[in-house]
């Protein structure tokens, strides 16, 4: 369904150059949420770009990485 979280290396790569929301245990610059465009996923190394910051989390520092969805 749209809500459900990717976790595996092959849902990162198929959703490349999507935007997705990704919950933090830890805030980053104030916020515990951030949405971004999805670039990569290595050795359980997000990576993404934040208002044009290219950002990457490891993924167990995070809560959640699903597809960001405009309603």
């Amino acid at each position: 369904g749209i809500d459900r979280k990717l976790k595996t290396k092959e849902h990162f790569d198929r959703y490349i150059g999507e935007l997705v929301d990704i919950g933090l245990y830890k805030a980053i610059n104030g916020s515990k949420n951030i949405t971004g465009e999805l670039l990569g996923f290595e050795d359980k190394t997000i990576s993404v770009e934040v208002d044009g910051e290219k950002m990457e989390l490891v993924q167990s520092e995070t809560t959640f990485v699903k597809l960001h969805f405009e309603f």
